[in-house]
Parts: C-alpha cells; structure tokens; sequence
C-alpha cells in the first residue's frame, strides 16, 4: 500500500477519528475516507489547512446515502467523464503529495484552494486506490450539479466539522461542503 500524501498525512491527527461514531480509524485498521483543504500562498511557499476530517466507511456511505439521487448519479458521471483515474498515481509527487488537479490537471502548487480526498486504511491510502486532488474551480463545478436536497443536507456535514478558521470562512461562504 502507498503512504497517503504528505499535505492529507499532516493534516489529520495522529489517531484520527471518525466525525460521526467516533470510531478510531487507525486501531481498526478498517478503511476509511479522509478528506482536507487547504489555502496555499504560491509567492510565499505557505499551505495552510483550512479543515480536515476522517469519517468510517459506514457513516459515509450514510452520509452519501442522504444526498438525493440526482446528484449522486450527477456526481459519478462528472468523475467517471472527468477523471482519467489511470493517470491518478502518476500525479504522486513525494516532496508535496500530489502534483496535479485530478480534473484540470492544474499544477497544484499553482493553486490558491485546493482539497484532498482519499481512501485511507492505517496511515497509508488502501490498496487499489488513489488520492485526488481537487482545485477550489472544480469544487465550484460539483456544487453547481448538485440538487437544492444535497446541499442542505452537505450544509449539516460541514456543521460537524470543526470550526473553520475566521481567516478562511471567505473561501467556503455560501459554498457546501462537497463529499468527495
């Protein structure tokens, strides 16, 4: 199995812990989906994490099961049309995590607003699977296929999670939260 990225690795806690059961995601040793963004000053060469979380298989698939069906199938078809997932581990780059926008195929040290997603087991990404990256574009992309439903419901995610720096509310300001 291949480390999780550098950014995601250092932006969870040590024992991370799912946001809705509590669940220790490492004891377990049960996959599990982590997810983070982050708020990069490119001339200054400073990444900031704006918010984290881990979340258990079970309580994600609750989690997503709760979006309407419209935007889950609205959501698989932008991935499975926009992300050549045959190019995902080329993107690894060990200095930084990843190199590139899953999507736009940006360089992510180009970007001001990015957020990484993956599926994790331990501290490493669980076998078969990639992480992605996600430029704050693209994010803005999915929100715009998503169902009035959905983003209610994404809105109560982002409730959950920590409280978002004061510094960074701007970037998320009537946005949801989307589940990677």
């Amino acid at each position: 199995m291949l480390n999780q990225p550098t950014l995601l690795a250092n932006s969870l806690p040590e024992k991370p812990l799912c946001l809705f059961c509590d669940k220790d995601l490492k004891a377990s040793n049960e996959p599990y989906m982590a997810e983070a963004a982050f708020r990069q000053y490119p001339d200054k060469e400073i990444v900031d994490t704006v918010f984290s979380y881990s979340i258990c298989i079970s309580c994600y698939e609750r989690e997503k099961g709760s979006l309407s069906k419209d935007s889950q199938k609205s959501m698989q078809a932008f991935f499975e049309e926009r992300v050549d997932v045959t190019q995902l581990q080329d993107n690894l780059d060990h200095n930084f995590g990843l190199s590139k926008c899953a999507v736009s195929g940006k360089d992510v040290r180009s970007l001001e607003a990015f957020q990484i997603g993956a599926l994790c087991q331990g501290d490493k990404l669980a076998e078969g699977f990639a992480a992605m990256v996600f430029s704050e574009e693209v994010i803005d992309e999915l929100t715009m296929i998503l169902s009035e439903h959905t983003k209610e419901q994404l809105q109560r995610f982002r409730e959950k999670l920590p409280a978002i720096p004061p510094e960074f509310e701007d970037l998320f300001k009537d946005k949801p939260l989307v589940l990677l």
